[in-house]
């Protein structure tokens, strides 16, 4: 292939149930993207289900999901880099989504959907609510809702720091000199299986940890805290 507009880059560990089904379908719908699949040094069929359905399988040292996504953003070759989670699914139309946000200007530095869970439950309506407004006060999203950043900026502002947790909070906190951050109005679903025992209980989590890492608490400190 060319050097595609999009690169997809999904970290992984120990993903083979979800990965086959996300590369199909990102070929069907963007067929023109290069899917790189950046692995944390999966045990089960993740590696083999990556080297039959991505263009580039990227094997990282060690685990960590910032790790991951730096080191699979520097073995993609596109200008824009979508980071996308295993168990989430974009809409039909993405790629001209994000192609038409960033052709606009000024350029934007980063450019997210909207998050979605893929349960009818009412509790992930009201978490869904809750996330939006949540991103409405910090202008950050969740990795879960896909991150596409402009790779110029995001080597020009040195990209992910290597931390255990946070890291899309660190990220944009370094982009935001280089420019706006765009908020998509589709919908992005992703998977509950992180909330299933708990989601409320999981949701109150996350805000703690969002308020102690505004409040100057270490990334690595409040993973330790969060295992």
């Amino acid at each position: 292939m060319g050097v595609p507009l999009i690169s997809v880059v999904i970290p992984t560990l120990d993903e083979e149930g979800a990965l086959p089904s996300l590369l199909e379908v990102l070929k069907r719908h963007a067929p023109d993207a290069e899917l790189v699949v950046s692995d944390g040094g999966s045990l089960d069929g993740t590696q083999a289900a990556a080297r039959a359905g991505a263009h580039v399988l990227v094997k990282c040292s060690k685990p960590g999901r910032a790790f991951q996504l730096d080191q699979g953003l520097r073995a993609a070759a596109a200008p824009i880099v979508l980071f996308l989670h295993a168990d989430t699914r974009l809409p039909d139309d993405w790629p001209a989504l994000l192609s038409d946000a960033f052709s606009g200007l000024p350029t934007p530095a980063a450019a997210s959907f909207r998050l979605c869970f893929d349960s009818p439950l009412p509790v992930y309506r009201a978490l869904e609510r809750a996330a939006a407004w949540r991103q409405s006060l910090t202008g950050v999203p969740q990795g879960d809702q896909g991150i596409a950043v402009d790779r110029e900026a995001y080597l020009a502002c040195g990209g992910f720091p290597f931390v255990a947790l946070m890291e899309e909070y660190e990220l944009y906190r370094r982009l935001r000199p280089h420019g706006r951050f765009v908020n998509l109005d589709a919908a992005a679903v992703t998977s509950v299986r992180r909330y299933e025992k708990g989601p409320l209980l999981q949701a109150l989590r996350n805000s703690t940890l969002i308020a102690r890492w505004y409040l100057g608490v270490p990334p690595d400190k409040l993973a330790r805290s969060y295992r």
